[in-house]
């Protein structure tokens, strides 16, 4: 499966970890949320993002300087289910939107998200330039 979501705002949460409900909602019809891993499981952020109208979440690591370690974003075993896509960035990717949104008093950024099924090892992945090879 090979699709993009184009020019689809990335919304900021209330609360920034997304285990309750969401403050800011009204925001969130077809749009993507950045939510800040931690707190709660994975599949709770999904869930909640989900009710919330989004069509899909980018949960970033809460270690800022993590540049480099991936995660696999695993259920909580209690059986649940969210439908919408869920995606994990690095910490220092989270931060870097963050701070361009505060520094330009943003809550929200345009994105282009290329949905690819193919599985590609995260070395062979692009990578944004403040990351180094």
């Amino acid at each position: 499966m090979n699709y993009t979501y184009q020019n689809i705002d990335l919304i900021l949460t209330e609360p920034r970890d997304g285990c309750s409900a969401l403050s800011n909602n009204f925001e969130f019809q077809n749009n993507i949320a950045l939510i800040d891993r931690g707190g709660c499981s994975f599949l709770s952020k999904c869930i909640q993002a989900e009710r919330s109208g989004l069509l899909a979440v980018m949960i970033c690591d809460n270690d800022v300087f993590n540049d480099d370690q991936y995660i696999d974003m695993v259920d909580d075993t209690t059986k649940r289910t969210c439908s919408i896509p869920a995606l994990f960035i690095l910490g220092k990717d989270g931060f870097m939107i963050r701070k361009n949104l505060d520094t330009y008093n943003m809550m929200r950024a345009i994105i282009n998200i290329p949905i690819n099924m193919t599985y590609i090892l995260p070395h062979e992945q692009k990578k944004p330039p403040w990351i180094l090879w």
